[in-house]
Protein backbone atom coordinates (compact mmCIF):
# COMPACT_ATOMS: atom_id res chain seq x y z
CA UNK A 1 0.00 0.00 0.00
CA UNK A 2 0.57 3.46 -0.43
CA UNK A 3 0.65 4.93 2.87
CA UNK A 4 2.55 2.48 4.64
CA UNK A 5 5.52 2.94 2.25
CA UNK A 6 8.25 5.00 3.89
CA UNK A 7 10.38 4.95 0.91
CA UNK A 8 9.45 5.24 -3.26
CA UNK A 9 11.13 5.71 -6.38
CA UNK A 10 10.59 8.37 -9.20
CA UNK A 11 12.07 8.15 -12.79
CA UNK A 12 14.38 5.84 -11.79
CA UNK A 13 15.64 7.76 -8.82
CA UNK A 14 14.68 6.60 -5.17
CA UNK A 15 13.44 8.90 -2.87
CA UNK A 16 16.55 8.38 -0.23
CA UNK A 17 18.93 10.18 -2.48
CA UNK A 18 17.04 13.52 -1.67
CA UNK A 19 16.68 12.74 2.31
CA UNK A 20 12.92 12.40 1.23
CA UNK A 21 10.05 9.82 3.36
CA UNK A 22 6.70 9.24 2.35
CA UNK A 23 4.33 10.35 5.36
CA UNK A 24 0.86 10.49 6.29
CA UNK A 25 -0.46 13.58 8.08
CA UNK A 26 -3.98 12.24 9.22
CA UNK A 27 -4.50 10.05 11.79
CA UNK A 28 -6.79 6.66 11.76
CA UNK A 29 -7.65 5.42 8.86
CA UNK A 30 -5.66 6.11 5.90
CA UNK A 31 -7.33 6.18 2.14
CA UNK A 32 -5.80 4.18 -0.76
CA UNK A 33 -6.08 4.78 -4.49
CA UNK A 34 -7.69 2.22 -6.67
CA UNK A 35 -9.50 3.10 -9.78
CA UNK A 36 -11.19 6.33 -11.40
CA UNK A 37 -14.27 6.43 -13.59
CA UNK A 38 -17.45 8.46 -14.27
CA UNK A 39 -20.96 7.22 -14.80
CA UNK A 40 -22.23 9.26 -17.75
CA UNK A 41 -26.09 9.31 -17.41
CA UNK A 42 -29.07 11.31 -18.50
CA UNK A 43 -31.77 12.35 -16.04
CA UNK A 44 -35.32 11.77 -17.95
CA UNK A 45 -38.30 13.56 -16.43
CA UNK A 46 -40.84 10.86 -14.81
CA UNK A 47 -38.44 8.45 -15.03
CA UNK A 48 -37.21 6.96 -11.67
CA UNK A 49 -34.08 5.68 -12.89
CA UNK A 50 -31.56 7.88 -15.58
CA UNK A 51 -30.88 6.43 -18.87
CA UNK A 52 -27.51 5.30 -18.60
CA UNK A 53 -25.07 5.98 -21.17
CA UNK A 54 -22.00 4.58 -20.78
CA UNK A 55 -19.15 3.93 -17.73
CA UNK A 56 -16.28 6.33 -18.70
CA UNK A 57 -12.92 5.32 -17.00
CA UNK A 58 -11.04 8.25 -15.72
CA UNK A 59 -7.00 8.68 -15.03
CA UNK A 60 -6.26 8.05 -11.02
CA UNK A 61 -5.38 11.16 -9.57
CA UNK A 62 -4.42 11.18 -5.29
CA UNK A 63 -2.35 13.65 -2.80
CA UNK A 64 1.02 12.39 -1.40
CA UNK A 65 3.08 14.26 1.30
CA UNK A 66 7.00 13.56 1.15
CA UNK A 67 9.02 14.94 4.31
CA UNK A 68 12.57 15.68 4.38
CA UNK A 69 13.89 12.76 7.25
CA UNK A 70 16.32 15.00 8.13
CA UNK A 71 16.00 18.63 6.77
CA UNK A 72 17.08 19.99 3.98
CA UNK A 73 20.50 21.51 3.13
CA UNK A 74 19.89 24.74 1.57
CA UNK A 75 18.10 26.28 -1.61
CA UNK A 76 19.43 24.36 -3.68
CA UNK A 77 18.37 20.83 -2.02
CA UNK A 78 15.08 22.54 -2.72
CA UNK A 79 15.78 23.44 -6.21
CA UNK A 80 17.48 20.00 -7.22
CA UNK A 81 13.99 18.06 -5.44
CA UNK A 82 12.21 20.31 -7.44
CA UNK A 83 13.74 19.85 -10.90
CA UNK A 84 13.34 15.79 -9.98
CA UNK A 85 9.52 15.86 -9.34
CA UNK A 86 8.89 18.07 -12.28
CA UNK A 87 11.03 15.67 -14.36
CA UNK A 88 10.12 17.01 -18.10
CA UNK A 89 6.50 17.22 -17.83
CA UNK A 90 5.89 13.66 -19.05
CA UNK A 91 3.94 10.45 -16.91
CA UNK A 92 7.32 9.00 -15.41
CA UNK A 93 7.20 5.98 -13.52
CA UNK A 94 6.39 5.90 -9.68
CA UNK A 95 6.64 3.09 -7.50
CA UNK A 96 6.50 3.05 -3.30
CA UNK A 97 8.08 0.18 -1.38
CA UNK A 98 5.32 -1.55 0.25
CA UNK A 99 3.01 -1.37 -3.03
CA UNK A 100 3.26 -3.53 -5.69
CA UNK A 101 2.08 -1.27 -7.91
CA UNK A 102 3.84 0.91 -10.85
CA UNK A 103 1.84 3.98 -11.20
CA UNK A 104 2.94 6.31 -14.48
CA UNK A 105 2.50 9.92 -12.93
CA UNK A 106 2.99 13.73 -13.39
CA UNK A 107 3.05 15.39 -10.34
CA UNK A 108 0.63 18.32 -11.65
CA UNK A 109 0.78 20.17 -8.12
CA UNK A 110 3.20 20.88 -5.48
CA UNK A 111 3.36 22.63 -2.56
CA UNK A 112 6.20 23.17 -0.16
CA UNK A 113 5.02 23.47 3.94
CA UNK A 114 8.29 24.93 5.94
CA UNK A 115 9.13 25.74 9.43
CA UNK A 116 11.48 28.17 8.07
CA UNK A 117 14.27 26.66 9.38
CA UNK A 118 15.24 23.83 7.33
CA UNK A 119 12.51 21.29 7.57
CA UNK A 120 9.11 21.02 5.90
CA UNK A 121 7.61 18.78 3.81
CA UNK A 122 5.84 18.66 0.29
CA UNK A 123 2.28 18.27 -0.75
CA UNK A 124 1.61 16.89 -4.58
CA UNK A 125 -0.95 15.70 -6.29
CA UNK A 126 -0.75 12.47 -8.43
CA UNK A 127 -1.94 12.57 -11.87
CA UNK A 128 -1.75 8.99 -13.55
CA UNK A 129 -2.08 8.18 -17.22
CA UNK A 130 -4.44 5.54 -16.46
CA UNK A 131 -7.46 4.78 -14.66
CA UNK A 132 -5.17 2.21 -12.14
CA UNK A 133 -1.76 1.01 -11.71
CA UNK A 134 0.62 -1.49 -13.19
CA UNK A 135 2.69 -4.69 -12.30
CA UNK A 136 6.45 -4.69 -13.49
CA UNK A 137 6.96 -5.39 -16.99
CA UNK A 138 6.66 -9.03 -17.81
CA UNK A 139 8.22 -10.05 -21.51
CA UNK A 140 8.00 -13.38 -22.65
CA UNK A 141 9.06 -15.26 -25.95
CA UNK A 142 8.54 -18.00 -27.93
CA UNK A 143 10.63 -19.90 -30.93
CA UNK A 144 8.74 -22.30 -33.29
CA UNK A 145 6.19 -22.90 -30.62
CA UNK A 146 2.73 -25.01 -31.48
CA UNK A 147 0.87 -23.15 -28.06
CA UNK A 148 1.25 -20.65 -26.17
CA UNK A 149 -0.02 -20.23 -22.41
CA UNK A 150 -0.34 -17.06 -20.98
CA UNK A 151 -1.61 -16.22 -17.31
CA UNK A 152 -3.02 -12.36 -16.77
CA UNK A 153 -2.96 -12.39 -12.76
CA UNK A 154 -4.02 -8.98 -12.86
CA UNK A 155 -7.67 -7.43 -12.62
CA UNK A 156 -8.64 -6.16 -16.25
CA UNK A 157 -7.94 -7.59 -19.55
CA UNK A 158 -4.58 -6.74 -21.02
CA UNK A 159 -3.78 -5.62 -24.49
CA UNK A 160 0.66 -6.09 -25.20
CA UNK A 161 2.84 -5.70 -27.61
CA UNK A 162 4.13 -8.23 -29.90
CA UNK A 163 6.10 -8.71 -32.18
CA UNK A 164 5.62 -11.83 -34.82
CA UNK A 165 8.85 -13.02 -36.88
CA UNK A 166 7.36 -15.41 -39.57
CA UNK A 167 10.55 -18.23 -39.99
CA UNK A 168 8.78 -19.58 -42.80
CA UNK A 169 7.65 -19.20 -46.10
CA UNK A 170 5.21 -16.43 -47.38
CA UNK A 171 2.00 -16.48 -45.63
CA UNK A 172 -0.55 -16.26 -42.92
CA UNK A 173 0.92 -16.81 -39.57
CA UNK A 174 -1.30 -16.71 -36.43
CA UNK A 175 -2.85 -17.06 -32.86
CA UNK A 176 -5.88 -18.87 -32.35
CA UNK A 177 -7.27 -18.58 -28.82
CA UNK A 178 -8.56 -21.80 -28.00
CA UNK A 179 -11.26 -20.58 -25.35
CA UNK A 180 -12.72 -17.95 -27.32
CA UNK A 181 -11.69 -18.83 -31.47
CA UNK A 182 -10.72 -15.67 -31.83
CA UNK A 183 -7.89 -15.51 -34.62
CA UNK A 184 -4.82 -12.42 -34.03
CA UNK A 185 -2.85 -12.79 -36.98
CA UNK A 186 -1.94 -11.89 -40.73
CA UNK A 187 -2.92 -13.13 -43.75
CA UNK A 188 0.10 -12.53 -45.36
CA UNK A 189 3.74 -12.03 -44.05
CA UNK A 190 7.00 -12.05 -45.73
CA UNK A 191 9.83 -15.11 -44.67
CA UNK A 192 11.71 -13.35 -42.25
CA UNK A 193 9.33 -10.27 -42.15
CA UNK A 194 8.94 -9.33 -38.66
CA UNK A 195 6.09 -7.03 -37.51
CA UNK A 196 5.34 -5.29 -34.25
CA UNK A 197 1.52 -4.58 -33.40
CA UNK A 198 0.54 -2.12 -29.89
CA UNK A 199 -2.38 -4.00 -29.23
CA UNK A 200 -3.83 -0.65 -27.23
CA UNK A 201 -2.90 2.08 -29.46
CA UNK A 202 -3.91 -0.18 -33.00
CA UNK A 203 -0.21 0.30 -34.19
CA UNK A 204 1.03 -2.04 -36.70
CA UNK A 205 4.70 -1.55 -38.08
CA UNK A 206 6.18 -4.03 -40.52
CA UNK A 207 10.52 -4.17 -40.35
CA UNK A 208 10.12 -4.12 -44.20
CA UNK A 209 10.44 -0.64 -45.89
CA UNK A 210 7.22 1.13 -47.19
CA UNK A 211 5.10 -2.09 -46.02
CA UNK A 212 1.89 -1.56 -44.74
CA UNK A 213 0.33 -4.99 -42.91
CA UNK A 214 -2.71 -3.11 -40.92
CA UNK A 215 -5.04 -4.45 -44.04
CA UNK A 216 -3.38 -7.96 -43.43
CA UNK A 217 -4.12 -7.98 -39.55
CA UNK A 218 -6.97 -10.90 -39.68
CA UNK A 219 -10.68 -9.27 -38.76
CA UNK A 220 -8.66 -6.10 -37.88
CA UNK A 221 -8.66 -7.53 -34.52
CA UNK A 222 -5.62 -6.50 -31.62
CA UNK A 223 -5.45 -9.70 -29.09
CA UNK A 224 -6.43 -9.17 -25.45
CA UNK A 225 -5.32 -11.38 -22.66
CA UNK A 226 -7.78 -12.17 -20.48
CA UNK A 227 -7.85 -12.31 -17.05
CA UNK A 228 -6.75 -15.94 -15.97
CA UNK A 229 -5.38 -18.47 -18.30
CA UNK A 230 -4.90 -17.82 -21.74
CA UNK A 231 -3.76 -20.58 -24.28
CA UNK A 232 -3.48 -20.63 -28.12
CA UNK A 233 -2.46 -22.81 -30.97
CA UNK A 234 0.44 -21.46 -33.27
CA UNK A 235 -0.57 -21.54 -36.90
CA UNK A 236 2.52 -21.12 -39.00
CA UNK A 237 6.87 -21.13 -37.67
CA UNK A 238 7.30 -17.90 -36.06
CA UNK A 239 8.79 -16.37 -33.31
CA UNK A 240 6.72 -14.10 -30.90
CA UNK A 241 7.84 -11.74 -28.28
CA UNK A 242 5.48 -10.00 -25.79
CA UNK A 243 5.47 -7.43 -23.38
CA UNK A 244 2.83 -6.01 -21.15
CA UNK A 245 2.02 -5.42 -17.77
CA UNK A 246 -0.80 -6.35 -15.70
CA UNK A 247 -3.57 -4.03 -14.84
CA UNK A 248 -3.77 -3.92 -10.40
CA UNK A 249 -6.54 -2.62 -8.60
CA UNK A 250 -5.18 -2.49 -5.71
Amino acid sequence: MIRNSEYFTFNGQDSRLYNIINVNLEGGLLEEPTYSRTIVETAIPGRIKPYHHRTDENPLSFSVVFKFENGFDNDEHLRQVSRWLRADGYYKPLKFSNDDRTFFVIFDTSTLTTNCANDGYYTLNVRCNAPWGFSDEIELDWTSPSTITIVNNGDEIILPQIWIKNLGVTGTVKLVNTGTDKEFGFTEIAQNETIFVDCENGDVLSDIPETYRLDDLIDLYFLELDLGVNEFSVVGDVEVKMKYREILLA
